[in-house]
This record gives C-alpha cells, sequence and structure tokens, in this order.
C-alpha cells in the first residue's frame, strides 16, 4: 500500500516480502529522460549487517505513460537494502 501525503509525496513501505525471482516494481518520481546515478540509489544484499553484495545494476526506472517505476528483476533468496535519494 502506497500512501501520499498533502505535499504529493509517497511514503513506501519499509518491508517487502516476494519470492525469489520475483520481480519488484515501485512507481517513482523521477525526472524524464536522466539516468539514475550510483549516488542516488543503491541496492545492497546484506547478511547479519554486513554487505554480501552491491546491487546498483539491477536497479532499472521503466518509463509508463504517465509515471516512472523503479524495478529491481532476478534477486535470489536474501535480505536487501534500498536506499534513495532522488531529486525532488
Amino acid at each position: 500500500m502506497l500512501d501520499q501525503d498533502r505535499h504529493d509525496k509517497w511514503t513506501q513501505p519499509s518491508d517487502i516480502h516476494i519470492i525469489e525471482g520475483e520481480d519488484i516494481e515501485l512507481p517513482i518520481n523521477f525526472p524524464k529522460g536522466e539516468t539514475l546515478k550510483c549516488h542516488q540509489a543503491g541496492l545492497k544484499m546484506m547478511r547479519d549487517n554486513k554487505l554480501i553484495k552491491n546491487l546498483f545494476s539491477r536497479i532499472q526506472i521503466t518509463e509508463k505513460p504517465n509515471y516512472q517505476v523503479l524495478s529491481l528483476k532476478g534477486l535470489e533468496s536474501g535480505n536487501y537494502d534500498l536506499k534513495l535519494n532522488l531529486p525532488g
């Protein structure tokens, strides 16, 4: 469930549970035509609070007709930490 506050900012859930290999798509507000940079987002596979893999390359921004989605594809079983520092 996504929540929208009165300033048009969206809040994403802090925990997402999926089946291994299942794709994740989250609506985001990202400037059209721009490329996502590593200082704007990070995806890390974690185990016992330690970094196992940096998976920035698995983050994709896809344009939909009226919005953009952040996609994560092909993740193996594990715990992940997604951090976003997007403009706007």
